[in-house]
Order: C-alpha cells, then structure tokens, then sequence
C-alpha cells in the first residue's frame, strides 16, 4: 500500500470519526495557524503594519 493510499484509508470518516468535509476544514485552519507561528517566530514576534 502506497502513502497516498494509506492516508486515504484513514481520513474515511470510520477510522478518524470526523466527516471528510469538517476534517478538510480542521486542515486548512491548522494551516494557517501554523503559518501564522511560523511567521511570527520569523519575524522574532514583531508586527510590522503597512505605513507604520
């Protein structure tokens, strides 16, 4: 079994118990908070606002 395969097995809602739907919507909001975290660990913690 492939990577890609094993990774569709378990998303099915049957093993995680999140329908697909609310499991796609928890990835891309984990996403961006670590996009975020990452940002601001780039940034040492500092925002830095357009015109400021």
């Amino acid at each position: 079994m492939k990577i890609k395969q094993a990774r569709a097995a378990m998303a099915h809602p049957a093993f995680c118990g999140i329908a697909r739907q609310h499991l796609g919507e928890l990835i891309e909001f984990l996403q961006v908070v670590r996009h975020h975290e990452l940002s601001e660990a780039t940034c040492g913690g500092h925002h830095f606002w357009p015109g400021g």
